[in-house]
């Protein structure tokens, strides 16, 4: 019978090919000549497209949400099956032109079927003569032409439902099917199904004798198999495997190739092409490969999906089609993008993904996944990231922010580089239970599978000081998640460390010759790496109020144990007492030792990172940044890299924490603003932790002439009527210096304290007292020092704070000729962080007090 249905013809021409589908593209084909390719989809739509430029040609609604569709061997009809069970068929004929085919409304039939939620097909004989529909519920044979049922192949009992339909014998004599359950399907009434999770059976139906035979596949019934699917001809099964694809005789069910090895991750989708030459497998990881069905033999891949598009993340493949010409693949990703592979170049060469045309910035993760490790690489030259999301594990040029080389390894990864640098180890972030080795030098990677670690993900992954052995971290399910992979460059030998609580961290000691594990109960163990024996025990004072141990790290001699809880403690290993303690506002702070030990790089997980002494706790510089997730010293310790939850990566000088990488261009009223310089002055920014000052001076060295003559209009008094009146000249008078002796106006030190002198000068000409003008500027001086003892103190503590600062310039003027200032001229700082216990001891030079101090007052005093 005839339905009519809405079809829309020559839709607007979208931006990019094969734009249209508003839900879930279901499947993807090509019509047997290859000039249209044909998507169904749940927004209740099939859409026709063409093959070379992606344009659509036309939409036809679907009472339902369309599952699945197929094209006749001749290609004369297109057929789809709804989710509500609605078979539809259309005639397909030549458009006006003649030059591409067209799909008509006239001649559409309908059927329906009852059905369940599941998988939805729809599969014509070899001839032409039969459709064959597939719900959960049953298998129905209809008459291509009229829509008449024909026969009833097959419906399921209590516990099953039908899976796949596998097509028809190349004699069109037969049907073949697969189903999921623990009983045989029968002709008969209809039972409530319900959904099961049993094994999958194939079989084939004797259109003559009426009669069912199972096909027993060849294969390991530990294992389920999984996305079986029939060749064009019903000649050949395929199905994804534990161990690879295979392919079965669809008569005897032995196994004709197999299993075909490539992904590393499990197969997702297959398909065959029409001639059945070619078996398309796609996996998990988004890779597709190509085999040779007569000889087993890899034709092409690994492609990888998405190459270069600029995708803001990965999305799995769905459905995968060959074109008859076996000259392009497409297939249909999760996101409804729809990209064409051409087999020749092996390029992308149309996709509805729109390509990212920015230029990629240094230094940022594409995708913007979060960097969850950081190596730097022995030279000291590049840095080399991963994260758990990133199916890429990436290495950058230290000194231009570039991309400079890739490894590709699904699913995400941890990530550990050998000391020498020449080996690369990558723990799957998925339940894979694996590790990736790649050779730095050529990029090429071999898999090692874990013994006893099948289906668990990798949490950390770290090599001992002498590369021989790796230390791998696996996920709680078990009791046993810490093994170590002996001989990496031989043999190869995994052993599990045997604990009764779930391990947190690891970590080996500089000599190799111990490794320490924190755990979830008995806090840190250190044992022999070769005797596997107990050599001593780390633990912290019993608190209802602390957190088991959750990470670790050696001090470069070894003598020292950083560890987390709730803060950070600095662990002396022979006397088990606590050298340092410091305190954490969030969860989840870190540590990490300097390559001399003599520093402490202190990471908040959520707002700062600072670099503290690591034997008394005091702060050397301090950056506020934003979510640092991991950070790791150059090898020498002059640079620090830290990973940020955004993708980004930030390289520091560790002397002065100036950040190198990415490289910002400020103007001076920038300089110096919150996240864009540290702080390095004694109490400008302590951790939470300690009250105590830094014990780092600032000197010469910190500035050169442009930051002491570009100091901040604030820190002077401006003269009335504004820039344009402090540019008028001014007469010599007798407090001022005078050029040098061939005219040329002063230069140096001097000069450059007399020209801010100079500049509170006001433009009166009558003479101004000297002694003012000197005790002005060096009232300056003192605001400075009265910035660094106390930081502006609130304006509670101003009041007996200015006695006191006043009291302690006057007991300094040997050193300091600034007589005691008046308080009407004094400068006030707007900001309080600091207590009034804090003090700083002036130098016995005069003049290097007013440079420290001079110094000082940009960091706090801003037009």
């Amino acid at each position: 019978m005839s339905l009519d249905t809405h079809t829309t013809v020559n839709v607007d021409d979208p931006p990019r090919p094969f734009m249209g589908h508003t839900d879930r593209i279901t499947a993807i084909e090509y019509s047997p000549d290859g000039r249209l390719i044909a998507t169904a989809s749940w927004d209740k739509s099939v859409r026709l497209w063409d093959p070379l430029t992606g344009h659509p040609l036309q939409k036809i609604d679907t009472p339902g949400k369309a599952d699945s569709l197929a094209f006749h061997p001749t290609g004369r009809q297109l057929a789809t099956i709804c989710l509500d069970g609605c078979v539809l068929v259309w005639e397909v004929k030549e458009g006006r032109s003649g030059v591409l085919p067209w799909v008509l409304q006239d001649t559409v039939i309908k059927t329906k079927y009852e059905t369940h939620t599941g998988s939805h097909l729809v599969q014509f004989s070899n001839d032409g003569q039969l459709l064959a529909a597939m719900t959960p519920l049953l298998i129905v044979l209809q008459d291509a032409d009229t829509g008449q049922v024909a026969m009833h192949v097959a419906r399921m009992r209590d516990g099953m439902q039908l899976i796949s339909l596998l097509g028809f014998a190349s004699n069109d004599r037969k049907v073949l099917f697969a189903c999921q359950g623990e009983h045989r399907p029968v002709i008969g009434d209809l039972k409530d199904l319900y959904s099961s999770q049993g094994p999958t059976t194939t079989y084939s139906f004797d259109l003559a004798t009426r009669q069912q035979t199972c096909i027993n596949l060849s294969v390991d019934t530990s294992h389920p198999l999984w996305w079986l699917v029939g060749s064009y001809d019903g000649a050949m099964i395929a199905g994804g495997a534990p161990q690879g694809s295979q392919i079965w005789d669809a008569n005897s069910g032995e196994v004709l190739r197999g299993p075909l090895r490539g992904h590393l991750l499990k197969t997702r989708t297959l398909c065959f092409s029409r001639d059945g030459e070619w078996l398309i497998d796609v996996s998990d990881a988004n890779t597709i490969h190509v085999w040779d069905t007569a000889t087993g033999h890899l034709v092409l891949g690994p492609l990888r999906h998405p190459p270069n598009l600029g995708a803001t993340g990965v999305e799995q493949i769905n459905f995968v089609t060959c074109s008859p010409l076996k000259d392009r693949i497409a297939y249909v990703d999760a996101l409804t993008n729809v990209h064409v592979w051409d087999v020749h170049t092996q390029q992308i060469e149309l996709s509805s993904s729109m390509p990212d045309k920015k230029q990629v910035q240094p230094l940022i993760t594409p995708g913007r996944f979060a960097v969850d490790s950081v190596h730097w690489v022995p030279d000291g030259r590049h840095v080399v990231s991963s994260s758990l999301y990133d199916d890429y594990i990436r290495t950058w040029d230290a000194e231009t922010g570039e991309q400079v080389r890739e490894y590709f390894y699904p699913g995400g990864s941890c990530i550990a580089l050998s000391p020498d640098g020449t080996l690369l180890a990558a723990g799957s972030a998925c339940c894979f239970g694996s590790i990736m080795f790649f050779d730095t030098k050529t990029g090429n990677g071999h898999s090692y599978s874990l013994d006893g670690g099948s289906g668990r993900a990798c949490h950390r992954v770290t090599f001992s000081p002498t590369g021989s052995t790796l230390a791998v971290l696996l996920d709680d399910a078990y009791d046993s998640n810490l093994c170590f992979v002996f001989d990496v460059l031989g043999d190869r030998k995994t052993v599990f460390v045997q604990h009764p609580s779930r391990v947190l961290d690891v970590a080996f000691s500089p000599d190799g010759v111990r490794f320490a594990y924190a755990t979830a109960s008995d806090g840190v163990l250190i044992r022999s790496i070769t005797s596997m024996d107990v050599i001593s025990r780390v633990s912290l004072p019993t608190s209802d109020s602390l957190d088991p141990i959750d990470f670790i790290s050696f001090s470069p001699d070894g003598h020292r144990l950083l560890v987390r809880s709730n803060g950070l403690f600095v662990k002396d290993l022979q006397t088990d007492q606590t050298l340092l303690h410091l305190e954490t506002i969030f969860s989840g702070d870190w540590g990490l030792f300097s390559p001399d030990g003599q520093s402490l790089l202190h990471c908040s997980k959520i707002s700062y990172i600072q670099l503290v002494n690591a034997a008394t706790a005091d702060t050397i510089w301090r950056f506020d940044v934003s979510t640092p997730a991991c950070c790791a010293f150059s090898p020498g310790g002059e640079k620090i890299a830290v990973g940020f939850q955004n993708g980004k990566i930030e390289l520091y000088e560790a002397t002065a924490g100036r950040m190198l990488l990415p490289k910002r261009e400020r103007s001076l009223s920038e300089a110096g603003s919150p996240g864009d310089d540290p702080v390095n002055v004694a109490g400008d920014h302590r951790g939470p932790n300690r009250p105590g000052p830094s014990r780092r001076v600032l000197s010469l060295a910190d500035a050169d002439n442009d930051s002491l003559m570009n100091m901040p209009a604030a820190i002077r008094r401006s003269a009335p009527g504004g820039s344009h009146a402090r540019q008028t000249p001014r007469k010599n008078s007798g407090g001022s210096l005078k050029d040098g002796p061939d005219g040329e106006p002063r230069r140096g030190l001097i000069a450059r304290l007399t020209s801010r002198r100079n500049s509170d000068r006001p433009l009166s000409d009558e003479p101004s007292d000297g002694r003012h003008r000197m005790s002005r500027m060096f009232e300056l001086v003192s605001v400075g020092r009265a910035n660094l003892r106390v930081m502006a103190a609130g304006p509670s503590e101003q009041g007996h704070l200015r006695g006191r600062l006043r009291q302690e310039e006057s007991d300094e003027s040997s050193s300091s000729p600034s007589p005691p200032a008046s308080a009407h001229h004094r400068v006030e700082s707007p900001e309080a962080n600091v207590g009034e216990e804090r003090s700083c001891t002036p130098s016995s030079d005069g003049l290097k007090d007013v440079l420290c101090y001079c110094l000082c007052i940009p960091r706090c005093h801003r037009d």
